[in-house]
Parts: C-alpha cells; sequence; structure tokens
C-alpha cells in the first residue's frame, strides 16, 4: 500500500510544492484504491520522490528541503 501525489517540474526553474497528506491517492500493487482510504501517518516511514516521465536520459531534480507541516 502506497500514497502518490504528481507534481510538475519545470526545466531550470526552480520551484515550490506544499503537498498535503489529504490530497494523496492511495494505490495497492499499481492499482488505485478507495478514495475513502486514507494515509495514516502515524504509520509512515519512508518518503520517496519517483520519476514516472517514460523518457530515456539524464535528467535533474534539485531539493533545497522537505518538511511536514
Amino acid at each position: 500500500l502506497y500514497f502518490a501525489r504528481d507534481f510538475e517540474t519545470t526545466k531550470d526553474t526552480w520551484v515550490e510544492f506544499k503537498l498535503p497528506f489529504k490530497e494523496f491517492k492511495g494505490f495497492f500493487y499499481g492499482q488505485y484504491i478507495d478514495p475513502l482510504t486514507k494515509m495514516n501517518l502515524e504509520l509512515m516511514s519512508e518518503l520517496g520522490i519517483i520519476l514516472f516521465d517514460k523518457k530515456d536520459g539524464e535528467f535533474e531534480l534539485e531539493i533545497g528541503e522537505i518538511a511536514v507541516y
């Protein structure tokens, strides 16, 4: 079970994101699950960032800070 949220970047432009946990959607083995399934933040143990653009080649992603609010 994992929760995901999309965001867009712009080449050579610094962008700041705020991604509320309530906007994340739940998935189980790649399949979207019932939207009433809520993320239990007390059980959260990892945070990951995955590139899903299906394009070969190099890319760069700079992260200045990750914070929880």
